[in-house]
């Protein structure tokens, strides 16, 4: 909930609160105007989780300007760090300098507008305070619509600041989803997306260059001093399916992708990013049979006599056959057959020996309709 104080008394309500750092952060919410989120800015992992941080907790001054503050101690907890404060005080000086010296791009109905993101961080004794640019300020304080929420927790454990960047991206859709709407797509163009995850920076001046000079992203790709996973290969494995796994693994929404080409036989332009809720979060890497037989296992260890089996879980994948991934058609294989055909087998097993029980399979209207690219 955000408060509207006077500037100097920042300072005093952060010395009363800074003994009573709180223990629980699931409850905050991160917010960010979509104009923000889709912004082409270039940001450490560190950076990106402090301003998170930050946006969490905002106050705003009589000059406009919207200040944060947060306390080491509170930092080294809610990012899990395991370093003594001086560590901490070393990370913060050097994230500092990083975050005042980048700067964000946002368009606006064919404008567009470039400044610093955070013109000041400061500490002073024992406090951590960030003040981001006045221009910001539409984009991130009292917001009424047209802006995405998540939980900060959500973004807190990932480990790459491309998945960060990427879950924001699909977050800002994610509310589209439904049982009646699983999939919303968003397509982007290669050059764009590397800006807007920051694999490019769109603070290189050449790339400025270009960008008053025609406007186009590709150019501006090209003229990068700094060439990152240049070629769709690497970008491909090193960025987009090293989100897409991690996203699987830790988030709430996921992503499938497929490619967008230019002409026929014509090289990579564009990715249709296929959003979703994820189905497979907090799985384990163990084998299929062996999580499934430790499901029987402990119902049995419990004695909790199972009378009925719904087999109900499901998805499907979205993209012509060669630009699907391998990787989500395994798992689409995994949940649609292999589970059903391994727990209707095991529990069966059980049910058949008492000589009672009942196992419904449920289906997808989906399967007995043509789609030629789902």
């Amino acid at each position: 909930m955000h408060k509207t104080v006077k500037k100097n008394s920042d300072t005093g309500k952060a010395h009363k609160e800074k003994e009573n750092v709180r223990a629980d952060y699931s409850d905050l919410m991160v917010r960010k105007s979509n104009d923000y989120i889709v912004g082409k800015y270039k940001a450490s992992l560190l950076e990106q989780k402090i301003v998170a941080i930050s946006l969490t907790r905002l106050h705003i001054g009589e000059d406009t300007r919207v200040t944060a503050t947060i306390f080491p101690k509170e930092l080294k907890q809610m990012l899990g760090i395991e370093d003594d404060m001086t560590h901490i005080y070393r990370d913060l000086k050097k994230v500092s300098k990083e975050m005042t010296g980048h700067v964000i791009e946002i368009e606006d109905k064919g404008d567009f507008h470039v400044f610093s993101l955070i013109t000041n961080a400061d500490y002073v004794n024992g406090i951590f305070t960030v003040t981001f640019n006045s221009q910001m300020t539409n984009y991130i304080y009292n917001l009424k619509s047209h802006f995405t929420s998540y939980s900060l927790a959500n973004t807190l454990r990932l480990k790459s600041s491309y998945s960060f960047r990427m879950y924001e991206l699909i977050k800002m859709d994610a509310y589209k989803l439904s049982d009646e709407c699983p999939y919303v797509i968003q397509e982007y163009g290669i050059s764009e997306l590397k800006f807007m995850l920051g694999v490019l920076n769109i603070n290189d001046e050449k790339a400025r260059q270009v960008q008053r000079e025609s406007g186009d992203w590709d150019d501006m790709a090209a003229a990068c001093s700094e060439q990152r996973y240049k070629t769709w290969g690497n970008f491909r494995r090193l960025v987009l399916d090293k989100a897409k796994d991690e996203l699987d693994e830790k988030a709430d929404v996921t992503f499938d992708y497929s490619l967008k080409r230019a002409g026929r036989g014509g090289g990579v332009k564009g990715v249709k990013i296929i959003i979703h809720k994820n189905e497979n979060l907090n799985d384990s890497a163990k084998s299929d049979i062996e999580k499934k037989e430790n499901i029987v296992r402990t119902k049995n260890i419990e004695n909790e006599q199972i009378d009925f089996l719904v087999n109900n879980a499901g998805f499907g994948a979205y993209g012509k056959f060669l630009d699907v991934p391998l990787e989500r058609e395994l798992e689409l294989i995994h949940t649609n057959v292999s589970t059903v055909h391994i727990l209707t087998k095991l529990f069966l097993k059980d049910m058949a020996e008492r000589n009672s029980g009942y196992i419904l399979n449920v289906g997808s209207a989906a399967g007995f309709l043509a789609g030629p690219t789902f």
